[in-house]
């Protein structure tokens, strides 16, 4: 009897985890309307993020962090640690990050929204911004950012902060090679690409100080965006599929 109640068990579980051919069949409509949502708006989509939008906002974006960590650099270097370094150069040296972040964000908000007004056509931008945010950036993004953010806590308290710009490197040029795959823009790959080869690179050569590292990750992955921004979208084998 207790072989006989396991063996219909197992048949009412077996039951229960088939999956109901209607709901396939809905659920492959789903997905091919969703796909063909994409692949309509996608000309919209990559009018939106067209390099030549954030040629500006990568070349101050690129320089600052450049210029700020050799500058970082430097004056370690001079005065033989941070907390050596006067407090009114420490001061001046925040003041100009939270100028350059702020005039980013605010920079880079109109000029989307400039872009979209030109682009966006019968789309909203609201529209536009829900299929950029689909849930295969979104659920990218989030969980990208979010390690991003705990590993850099992490090596910063356990005195490992060497490997941070490696980390922020191979997150943002993973998010970068998404958007690129998405859009068929090869800059993005490009960019994303070199921030993931110098990001693993700078967690292999130690003998390269971490703030040079920064300069080269994402201080020059930037500036590689800007200076291929202007350059025309040419056919490289992303426009299929």
């Amino acid at each position: 009897m207790a072989h006989q109640h396991d063996a219909q068990t197992e048949q009412q579980d077996a039951h229960h985890i088939d999956p109901d051919p209607d709901q396939l069949k809905r659920a492959l409509k789903d997905i091919q309307s969703i796909k063909s949502v994409i692949s309509k708006c996608r000309p919209a989509i990559q009018a939106l993020l067209l390099p030549g939008h954030f040629t500006i906002i990568s070349y101050i974006s690129g320089i600052g962090i450049s210029l700020l960590s050799l500058a970082y650099y430097f004056l370690i270097l001079g005065y033989g640690s941070y907390g050596a370094i006067p407090e009114i150069i420490r001061t001046a040296l925040l003041i100009t990050i939270g100028i350059l972040a702020v005039t980013v964000w605010i920079l880079k908000g109109v000029l989307w929204f400039r872009s979209a007004h030109t682009v966006a056509g019968d789309l909203s931008f609201g529209q536009m911004l829900r299929i950029l945010y689909s849930g295969q950036i979104l659920h990218t993004w989030i969980p990208i950012t979010l390690l991003m953010g705990f590993f850099s806590l992490y090596l910063w308290q356990a005195g490992m902060a060497r490997f941070i710009p490696g980390v922020a490197a191979l997150g943002v040029g993973i998010v970068y090679n998404l958007i690129g795959g998405m859009v068929r823009i090869w800059q993005y790959l490009l960019t994303g690409y070199w921030l993931i080869l110098t990001g693993a690179a700078s967690m292999v050569v130690p003998q390269v100080p971490p703030l040079i590292w920064l300069a080269l990750t994402l201080g020059a992955g930037l500036l590689i965006f800007a200076r291929t921004s202007r350059m025309p979208l040419k056919d490289r084998g992303l426009d299929n599929g």
